[in-house]
């Protein structure tokens, strides 16, 4: 039988990854709705590239907060206080994670979008 914790581990597990598919199917949506809607003379390589850069920098803005925050666990003085701050780091990473799910999401939408208004002209 498996331990408590390795339970509570899976369950934290499931849960992150339906929260990451979540943001991709709601990235992949957006991207092919912001596709279908753009004009059919825009430059979409260069709208897709500086979404996506934009995007990244956000999230590697969090990653980055994660990491500061996380660098400040040893320095509590309780156990309370450290596992306070893990909770919070590990927080952080998953938004970070669920960005980075959705950016993925919102470029496969957006080239589906494209290819598909390409090929239907």
């Amino acid at each position: 039988m498996a331990s408590k914790d390795w339970m509570k581990y899976m369950i934290e597990k499931q849960k992150g990854t339906a929260s990451k598919a979540a943001a991709l199917a709601e990235g992949l949506e957006e991207g092919y709705s912001a596709a279908m809607q753009s004009k059919d003379d825009a430059d979409y390589l260069s709208i897709l590239e500086e979404i996506k850069s934009n995007k990244w920098e956000e999230a590697n803005k969090i990653m980055e907060d994660a990491r500061t925050i996380s660098g400040t666990i040893l320095k509590q003085k309780t156990k309370d206080e450290r596992n306070k701050v893990m909770l919070k780091t590990r927080e952080i990473a998953r938004e970070a994670g669920r960005k980075a799910a959705w950016i993925t999401g919102w470029e496969q939408g957006w080239k589906k979008g494209w290819d598909e208004k390409l090929n239907s002209n």
